[in-house]
């Protein structure tokens, strides 16, 4: 792992510890809030109005860790989430997640996405998991896309219907997993590349709905739903696979693990503290903060100059378009002066 690019909020984080008043104390590896604390019931009994306060100190708690499960910390993902479903009707239980949060980033403060490009994935594939029903009522879903291996978006959530089945939850998120790669092939387009989503799924009842085998008329709802991925798939702009469930890496963002299964899941993410393990015989990290050499860097530069330029030819073709038209309308009023 001596290649790549280690990407953290370490300073982020240990600025928040000071805030909260925690000891940052590096340790063994625990999960950031036990299960039993992110169950929660659906119910449809009216909310119960929260002293204020704590309803700010709850969402306070909320924004400050969503940031960071959104840029470095995906495994934050999960117990944000259901903070901020709880952050107003519940607000006191979002603050004891968010004191267990803070404790686990004490232990792992240095850890961050160790970003190493692998030509041998494809370009752009998306994963998707589903907690079915962990409260009864609405399914819990996990979505990410990554580049040749390489994790750049993901979203966990609850599911904003109550599905009847397992399949019904993971052909939701398959949906949502595609729709998401969609708008990453989008910006990919962008820079001249058109590459073939390949969607990864660990259930297969969701991926045989998304298949053109004819199915009972019980699941015919479902084939419906899965309409829109037999249509990606006809126009070849997509294709699926089924993994293991070890190797699936949407299952990160879906519910609470034990510390051997949560272990994995940030190996396969490469969650990993910055260090020498990351960066051997990267030496001291004195030689990390040296200024950028620029025979080095020359790529860099050449592309910083090109968009540079770009963007000045681009600015003065828009200045001589709009004095052309000055000129245009200023003739069509008063006449040609010439």
């Amino acid at each position: 792992m001596g290649e790549g690019i280690h990407v953290s909020q370490t300073g982020y984080i240990r600025d928040l510890l000071r805030q909260h008043g925690v000891e940052e104390k590096p340790g063994n590896l625990t999960v950031p809030c036990t299960r039993e604390w992110l169950q929660d019931e659906d119910s449809d009994e009216e909310e119960k109005t929260a002293d204020e306060g704590l309803v700010r100190l709850a969402q306070k708690a909320t924004g400050e860790l969503l940031w960071l499960s959104t840029r470095s910390r995906p495994e934050l993902a999960h117990p944000v989430a259901c903070m901020a479903s709880r952050s107003t009707r519940n607000p006191a239980k979002t603050l004891e997640i968010a004191k267990r949060v803070m404790n686990y980033l004490a232990r792992t403060a240095e850890y961050g996405l160790h970003y190493v490009i692998d030509f041998e994935e494809t370009m752009l594939t998306v994963y998707s998991d589903a907690s079915y029903a962990p409260g009864g009522g609405r399914s819990f879903g996990c979505i990410m896309a990554q580049l040749h291996g390489m994790p750049i978006c993901w979203k966990a959530s609850k599911q904003p219907i109550v599905t009847l089945s397992v399949a019904e939850a993971e052909l939701y998120e398959a949906v949502s997993a595609v729709q998401l790669g969609l708008g990453v092939g989008a910006m990919l387009s962008e820079l001249g590349e058109k590459p073939v989503i390949h969607l990864k799924i660990d259930n297969a009842a969701a991926q045989g709905l998304a298949s053109e085998a004819p199915g009972s008329w019980k699941t015919r709802h479902l084939r419906l739903r899965a309409r829109f991925l037999r249509q990606e798939v006809a126009g070849q702009r997509l294709t699926m696979s089924h993994v293991p469930g070890s190797l699936q890496k949407a299952d990160l963002g879906t519910k609470s693990f034990d510390v051997p299964k949560f272990k994995s899941l940030l190996e396969l993410w490469k969650i990993v503290p910055f260090g020498h393990d990351v960066l051997k015989n990267t030496g001291a990290r004195a030689e990390l903060k040296d200024d950028l050499p620029l025979d080095t860097s020359f790529e860099l530069y050449f592309v910083v100059l090109i968009s540079g330029e770009r963007a000045e030819n681009a600015v003065m073709s828009e200045l001589r378009k709009r004095v052309k038209e000055a000129d245009y309308y200023f003739d069509e009023i008063y006449g040609n002066t010439d």
